[in-house]
């Protein structure tokens, strides 16, 4: 490992911790390697068995990582806090600013060699576990180039709490580059994934201007890619401005560019906005293809912007299926259920232009 943060015992803690301006460069085909690694749910001399860190001084709270250049490495950045809700960490920056962020290259091999306790076995540049009011920002993350096989590979993965967490926070993940390439036909390659447990009823996330830049394979292949999904029932989302830049696939499984399928709670406001593809978009394979998909439950309280999102210049071939922009999150009464609905598929219908194998959509 590059840098690794740990508690001895249940009751430590190490707050207050900066890294910053550090080059790791170490071996990925040996596929323990971390770049930097904090766990507050094991010990010393057991990694593979869960023992967290216990209250609310038991996390690595206040955890700065900014400015590291981190290559040949399985695993980019791993930041585990404690598992109760309570006892979570908080106030973790991971880049933040254009003058902070980490650059992350060539990661990623294969499945880790050992279980590291609440740490997933998919191969990430930056995963975050069990910690909220976090700050994501202005990194760039880049995978290796198809040298993994099997598996998940992800570029930035906000792993399902194991406690949800009750108190009122912002996360934030923005102005991240992201560049992803499987190496096996079945690799899961997905861009930025916020998992759900991770938000509360008063929580906000915000996920704008993020680049996605490379989201393919290096063999034909048939596993679904996944731009920028959430599952996470905050508050107050927006989602605003991110950009898939010049993207082709040579998949035949489906490519989602955003998910944000969640029954968010009452009185909730969501904005999805001035997204856009830049320069095109190509699918020569077959498959589905969705711009955005919201279909959740929310209460009629709740509400949802989607304006000004450009999905322009998209090449596919003739038996693709275009999953289009789906807006249908909303209880069943009206006004929020089928008024919105409707209101949606006419702007579908109105601003879609077919050349072709050529396709554009302004919602």
């Amino acid at each position: 490992m590059g840098y690794c943060i740990i508690v001895c015992f249940n009751y430590e803690w190490l707050p207050n911790i900066t890294i910053l301006n550090c080059a790791i460069d170490l071996n990925r085909t040996y596929t323990n390697t971390f770049g930097i690694y904090s766990n507050s749910t094991h010990s010393t001399t057991a990694p593979t068995t869960s023992a967290t860190a216990t209250t609310v001084t038991g996390g690595n709270h206040n955890l700065i990582i900014w400015n590291n250049n981190i290559t040949d490495v399985n695993q980019g950045i791993v930041v585990v806090g404690p598992t109760a809700a309570a006892d979570q960490n908080t106030g973790l920056i991971i880049g933040s600013t254009a003058l902070n962020g980490n650059t992350i290259t060539n990661f990623g091999t294969g499945a880790q060699l050992s279980s590291f306790a609440n740490v997933s076995g998919t191969m990430n540049g930056i995963l975050v576990r069990n910690s909220n009011g976090y700050n994501l920002s202005y990194n760039s993350v880049t995978s290796s180039a198809g040298a993994i096989t099997t598996g998940t590979l992800r570029g930035i993965y906000k792993v399902a709490s194991t406690n949800a967490p009750t108190n009122t926070f912002t996360n934030t993940v923005s102005n991240n580059t992201i560049s992803i390439q499987g190496g096996g036909a079945g690799v899961g390659v997905n861009g930025i994934i916020l998992e759900s447990t991770n938000a509360s009823v008063s929580s906000s996330l915000i996920a704008n201007s993020n680049n996605f830049i490379n989201l393919n394979h290096s063999v034909a292949a048939t596993a679904a890619i996944t731009a920028l999904s959430n599952t996470a029932t905050h508050l107050n989302v927006t989602i605003n401005s991110n950009t898939f830049t010049n993207l082709t696939t040579n998949t035949t499984g489906s490519f989602t560019f955003i998910s944000n399928s969640v029954t968010r709670p009452a009185n909730s406001v969501c904005t999805v906005t001035n997204n856009s593809i830049v320069t095109g978009f190509s699918k020569p394979e077959v498959g589905t293809v969705t711009f955005y998909t919201s279909n959740g439950s929310t209460p009629s309280t709740g509400s949802e912007t989607n304006s000004g999102n450009n999905f322009s210049n998209i090449t596919l071939t003739g038996s693709t299926i275009i999953g289009g922009w789906g807006s249908t999150d909303g209880s069943t009464a009206t006004p929020f259920g089928p008024t919105k609905q409707s209101l949606i598929t006419l702007y579908q219908y109105h601003w879609w232009n077919w050349h072709i194998y050529n396709f554009r959509c302004w919602i």
